[in-house]
């Protein structure tokens, strides 16, 4: 927004089998803190968010359906959303990414940006491994640092960041985090492998 002030940053939400499905301006991305708005679901986009908190999108958009398979009416995206008090989409991160420890949903993306934007830290993944101790899920904060990294500072500034329930029982550094595919996500499961004791 600085290096063009003139022009109008968009943020298209969409999938492979639903393009698009909601667009917001970038100044409405940024007044949003607790999560990642999406916007509001464009016309004739029908949107559902089931119990769990996955959204489910239909409409004329939708792709008629997988080759060899009934044609889809509706499709389970894979995102956990909210609707905020405007009818808008807020992302708060991945179905299989989310974390379940003392019946609190935990949910990575809603912190590790502001994680990786502390000194010293340079990239940041929460991940969730069974204990099987207490048969609930131990939170694993893995980091890649750069120069200035001091743990005592991080562990002072995680309360600020991230809500209690989300506190990390673990902080382990790795010299990079995997990645996969040809967006390059972060490899959770290869982050799990890693991070294990």
């Amino acid at each position: 927004m600085a290096a063009a002030p003139s022009a109008q940053v968009l943020s298209v939400y969409a999938m492979t089998e639903a393009l698009p499905i909601a667009i917001a301006t970038a100044e409405d991305k940024l007044a949003v803190t607790e999560g990642d708005l999406l916007g509001a679901p464009l016309p004739g986009v029908g949107v559902r968010v089931a119990g769990d908190g996955e959204l489910f999108v239909s409409g004329p958009h939708l792709a008629h359906g997988y080759l060899g398979h009934d044609p889809l009416t509706e499709l389970p995206t894979g995102d956990l959303v909210r609707l905020d008090d405007q009818g808008r989409l807020v992302l708060l991160g991945r179905k299989k990414d989310m974390i379940l420890r003392d019946g609190v949903n935990i949910y990575p993306g809603l912190y590790e940006p502001a994680i990786a934007a502390l000194p010293g830290v340079s990239e940041a993944a929460i991940v969730g491994l069974a204990d099987q101790e207490t048969g609930d899920e131990e939170v694993v904060l893995a980091l890649t640092t750069t120069a200035g990294y001091d743990e005592r500072a991080l562990r002072g500034a995680l309360p600020g960041l991230v809500d209690a329930a989300a506190l990390p029982d673990r902080i382990v550094t790795l010299p990079e985090l995997p990645r996969k595919g040809r967006s390059d996500k972060l490899d959770r499961a290869a982050i799990r492998t890693r991070v294990a004791r």
